[in-house]
Formats: structure tokens, C-alpha cells, sequence
């Protein structure tokens, strides 16, 4: 196994046998491997029961009735006057 310090030094002269135009590449690589190598953030766990309990939702539900019907209704009308756009 080779020591991270040859590894190091590896990589210092393969970067510099790189053309210019290659170096942020390598950049946006080892940012990567550096945003890989992060700890996760532990993740928070939101409860969802109970949380539509306080809303109206019979009100809901007849409000869209009611919208479905006058969509309908609506729709209807300009489908008989043949006034839908083109």
C-alpha cells in the first residue's frame, strides 16, 4: 500500500503535467470528493399526523364542488356559443 504522503506527492506531479485549461476540472473534482467526505447532517423527522385536523374540509370539498361545477358550466357555455379560443 502506498503511503498518503506518496500518494501526495503523486498528485502534485501529475497535477502539474496538466494543461491549465484542465485545472478546474481537477478542482471541481476534488471539491466533490470533498463534499462527499462531509458528515451528514442527521436527518429531522417530521411528524405529519393530525396535521390537517383544524382544517375546514368539508368547506374544502364544497368549494371545489362548486368550482368544478361552474368550470363545467362555464365551459359548457362557450363550447355552445363557439367562442373557445383557437
Amino acid at each position: 500500500m502506498v503511503a498518503p504522503v506518496q500518494i501526495k506527492q503523486q498528485i502534485s506531479e501529475a497535477i502539474e503535467k496538466l494543461p491549465s485549461e484542465s485545472l478546474s476540472e481537477v478542482l471541481q473534482f476534488v471539491e466533490y470528493l470533498q463534499f462527499k467526505a462531509r458528515e451528514p447532517k442527521p436527518k429531522r423527522i417530521v411528524r405529519l399526523r393530525g396535521i390537517w385536523a383544524d382544517l375546514p374540509l368539508d368547506k374544502i370539498e364544497e368549494d371545489l364542488r362548486r368550482l368544478r361545477r361552474e368550470s363545467t358550466e362555464h365551459l359548457e357555455q362557450e363550447v355552445l356559443s363557439g367562442d373557445l379560443p383557437r
